[in-house]
């Protein structure tokens, strides 16, 4: 469940409490100083004096504005600084405490719960298949829509496609669009491929096009070996170079993924065999640190009309001789799955379910993959903060239910971080890092 750093702005004013949080839209007949909302006349005089508003639509020239007085009898708040427009027809919150605190402590707890493992984002990779040394070759990894991890992209543009009708058995394709150009496999992440030099080796990719002599794959060893063109039938098919006799003087190998046409072609997931299967395959460690299981099968899409999925039963496989490592030897966000001896045979895909870092945001558009209890755990811990900081701005009598409020929301929170950390005990060892 994807949560915005705005949702977890609410919640966590929910869970502080202090009797004061609203939401709403702002009727006409405000001023640079006034926000006017005739929701706001359920509220008695004075009742939100000293909160906050935030204005959350709009382009106005502060976001973040301090309530100085409130009156019912016309649901008027007047609040500093002043703006230079009405917020008129703007959307806001009121909450309990600055926004720029919330966000900051919401940051902190985020980053917290990350360190401590408690809060981490769940992943599932199908891009693995036994006997190809392929970095990210489901197009799992993207650090932008724009940007597929461990690729070049020449003449023409590349975008993540997570549309269900355009992807085969990742989660994501790479549509690539906008000219004639190719996606190619860069250091390097390209030195894997060595290992089929003075073998024969044979590369397949699923695709889709609806325009014929548009799509194709390379598996460049010194000279080009292309597939046949994509039909343009508008169906995946699995496009295939084979028998590549790869040299024992050849310096570079390299998949490419190839538009001829300015048009669509939707490239996905691909692997390279042939000859002894590799120990050791590159891994998105960016994307998962933590592997709680892994099971095999030949998964395949049959390009049909309609497409069909053929499916072999899925089978675990044991945690002996399996770990993830940093390749000392390189960048060390470079990650190497180590599967050892007991591997499945060649050309069986792995459906890995991991957990890996999770992706701080930074604005209110920014989403975090977290789940409903997850999202609770942030907004507990965040509250408890913010309450904590008001020690030194309250009286004892306050104070007192200050207190009461932090020890109930900390029993919530044991519980929730208690149920978390069974959810999440691993099915195999926590990796080791070398």
């Amino acid at each position: 469940m994807a949560r915005t750093r705005t949702q977890l702005r609410q919640l966590t004013a929910r869970q502080v409490g202090l009797d004061v949080y609203q939401t709403g839209t702002a009727d006409s007949g405000g001023s640079t100083t006034t926000l006017k909302d005739s929701i706001l006349q359920l509220w008695p005089n004075d009742y939100f004096n000293s909160a906050w508003i935030y204005l959350t639509s709009g382009s106005p020239s502060h976001t973040s504005l301090y309530v100085e007085d409130f009156v019912q009898g016309t649901g008027v708040a007047t609040f500093r600084p002043t703006l230079s427009v009405a917020p008129d027809a703007l959307t806001y919150e009121i909450l309990p405490f600055s926004p720029t605190h919330i966000h900051t402590v919401i940051s902190d707890v985020l980053v917290e719960l990350a360190q401590e493992h408690v809060l981490e984002r769940e992943f599932f990779l199908r891009s693995i298949v036994i006997g190809s040394p392929a970095y990210n070759a489901g197009f799992d990894y993207w650090p932008t829509t724009a940007t597929i991890d461990g690729y070049t992209v020449a003449s023409s543009t590349v975008v993540k496609e997570q549309n269900s009708a355009n992807i085969a058995i990742s989660r994501q394709s790479a549509k690539v669009t906008t000219g004639a150009g190719t996606v190619t496999v860069a250091e390097p992440y390209r030195r894997y491929f060595r290992e089929f030099i003075s073998q024969n080796a044979n590369m397949y990719c699923w695709a889709l096009t609806s325009t014929a002599s548009s799509g194709r794959i390379n598996l460049y060893d010194g000279s080009n070996n292309y597939s046949s063109y994509h039909s343009g039938g508008g169906l995946w098919e699995l496009l295939s170079v084979e028998n590549v006799d790869v040299g024992t003087t050849t310096v570079d190998i390299y998949p490419q993924f190839v538009m001829d046409t300015n048009n669509i072609v939707y490239f996905a997931d691909w692997w390279v065999e042939g000859g002894e299967k590799p120990y050791v395959y590159p891994f998105p460690i960016r994307l998962m640190t933590d592997i709680d299981e892994i099971t095999y099968g030949t998964e395949q899409l049959k390009g049909a009309s309609p497409d069909v999925w053929l499916q072999q039963k899925m089978r675990k496989m044991g945690s002996s001789g399996v770990s993830i490592h940093r390749d000392a030897a390189a960048d060390s966000d470079i990650g190497l799955l180590r599967l050892g001896e007991n591997q499945p045979p060649i050309s069986t895909r792995l459906f890995i379910r991991g957990r890996g870092p999770l992706s701080i945001p930074s604005t209110d558009t920014d989403y975090i993959e977290v789940t409903a209890s997850q999202a609770l755990i942030v907004a507990k811990r965040a509250a408890i903060k913010l309450l904590e900081s008001l020690g030194v701005l309250v009286g004892s009598s306050q104070w007192r239910q200050v207190r009461e409020r932090i020890i109930i929301l900390r029993n919530d929170l044991s519980l929730l971080e208690e149920d978390s950390t069974n959810i999440h005990a691993a099915v195999l060892p926590r990796p080791h890092f070398g």
